[in-house]
């Protein structure tokens, strides 16, 4: 998937990477959950890397409704399933196996029963551990053509080690550098189910939706696919349980449709709000499971009179 010409370093990391992979690999579900707190104990309280970001945010989303030290026993929280979820996304073979394996089931399978045989977008966002829901959901929900997006990693070596593992368990992926449109609809035209991550900042490329009573700048591209193909979109969140093996389970929302009746720019904007709000809801209540670390806000409206969904 990568082109980039790899260069030494690119060499060195590449076998640290599967150094690690190897170490992780022999150690138990429960010593990998005990090293993943102790890392996350460092960066939290230690190095205190990005914990100013984390806690601006918990202040800015539930400043209102949580106490400081419910705050901090969320930052926590967020720490350690970061890292948790990075450490079971290095092991070699972990997502065809041990993540399944702690799979607790689903929450609202009626709406996934509800689609059928119907082609649907999956929308979702970084909670628990994201990248379970690629095999969870071919596994488990018997989902035979996932096709997720994937931006090249700068190791080439590394990267091509990633898709090749993420190919072995059946997950088709499409690359976000350009001819990505074309081939997501293609994809979706054959009836496979794309799925968007979509609650990262999308800087000025993105549309401003409320999230968190606060404007997010927030990519168009899971709506866009479906208003123009007529797919509706299905909000699956995964959770982390706080059990001793930190388990999983999946949530998913109310299926959300398009108009093709409106006009293409105000139903991007209604089907953008309420996936973002469907994501704040279920954060709102796993709030230890979502991933703080990232700027949600850093960019911010040119102006008061920013398009939004109220207007």
């Amino acid at each position: 998937m990568s082109r980039r010409k790899a260069t030494f370093t690119h060499y060195l990391s590449y076998v640290v990477w599967h150094l690690v992979s190897a170490i992780l690999w022999i150690m138990p579900r429960r010593t990998v959950v005990i090293l993943a707190d102790f890392l996350a104990f460092l960066l939290h309280r230690v190095t205190r890397i990005r914990r100013k970001e984390v806690y601006g945010n918990l202040q800015l989303a539930l400043g209102d409704t949580h106490s400081p030290e419910e705050i901090s026993r969320i930052a926590r929280d967020s720490y350690r399933n970061g890292v948790l979820t990075f450490l079971e996304f290095i092991r070699p073979h972990a997502l065809f196996w041990e993540v399944v394996g702690i799979f607790r089931g689903f929450d609202g399978w009626d709406q996934f029963e509800a689609m059928g045989d119907k082609p649907y977008i999956i929308v979702t966002g970084h909670m628990g551990n994201w990248e379970s829901l690629g095999e969870i959901g071919i596994r488990k929900a018997g989902i035979p053509h996932f096709v997720a997006f994937m931006k090249p990693m700068h190791n080439p070596l590394v990267n091509d080690s990633i898709v090749k593992q993420r190919m072995k368990i059946g997950l088709e992926l499409i690359s976000t550098s350009a001819g990505s449109f074309k081939a997501a609809v293609t994809a979706a035209r054959e009836k496979k189910i794309l799925v968007f991550l979509a609650d990262q900042d999308a800087r000025r490329n993105g549309i401003f939706v409320d999230f968190f009573g606060t404007p997010a700048s927030t990519a168009e591209g899971a709506a866009m696919f479906a208003h123009r193909l007529n797919l509706p979109l299905l909000c699956t969140f995964s959770i982390r349980n706080n059990d001793a093996l930190r388990t999983l389970r999946i949530e998913i929302a109310p299926a959300i449709f398009p108009d093709p009746t409106t006009e293409r720019d105000a139903d991007v904007l209604r089907l953008t709000q309420t996936h973002a709000k469907y994501l704040e809801d279920v954060v709102r209540r796993h709030p230890g499971s979502y991933f703080w670390l990232h700027r949600r806000w850093k960019t911010r409206p040119k102006n008061k009179r920013q398009k939004s969904v109220d207007e």
